[in-house]
């Protein structure tokens, strides 16, 4: 899968810039963004297997198209809500990079907007059942 590569690779290279920082705004947003990459991978992985249960039972149980996508009508939002996390977490840590070299960034505004997705895909993720990582619980208690 490309999108988990890329954020294996994303997470590696954080991972190596904590090492080599002190304490900061900056070094913060990074920890939270590996923490939301890790929990984001974690989720990608359950909600793809579930997400394909789904898709084969709707269609499986289902005579009309109207009725099969009135059963994954829950699972599309939840799929939304994946997609758009990840391109969060990556609008994050690209502002995060861009800041760290030196450039004007809005990493701040990023780190704000990755969180509230990561909000939405708390609550997408409870509306369709599936188990929720306690990194994604704690951003929804603004712990992390």
């Amino acid at each position: 899968m490309k999108t988990a590569s890329y954020f294996r690779s994303v997470l590696f290279i954080l991972s190596f810039m904590l090492l080599g920082c002190g304490s900061s705004a900056l070094t913060a947003a990074r920890k939270t963004i590996v923490i939301a990459g890790q929990a984001w991978m974690e989720v990608d992985s359950d909600f793809s297997v579930a997400y394909e249960r789904a898709r084969i039972e709707a269609r499986e149980t289902s005579s009309t198209w109207e009725e099969r996508d009135a059963k994954l009508e829950k699972w599309e939002e939840a799929r939304k809500a994946v997609v758009a996390s990840g391109l969060a977490i990556k609008s994050a840590a690209l502002a995060v990079s861009i800041a760290d070299d030196g450039y004007t960034s809005d990493w701040s505004v990023q780190l704000k907007k990755m969180t509230e997705a990561i909000k939405s895909l708390y609550q997408a993720l409870q509306v369709i059942g599936i188990e929720i990582p306690d990194a994604i619980s704690k951003f929804t208690q603004g712990s992390i």
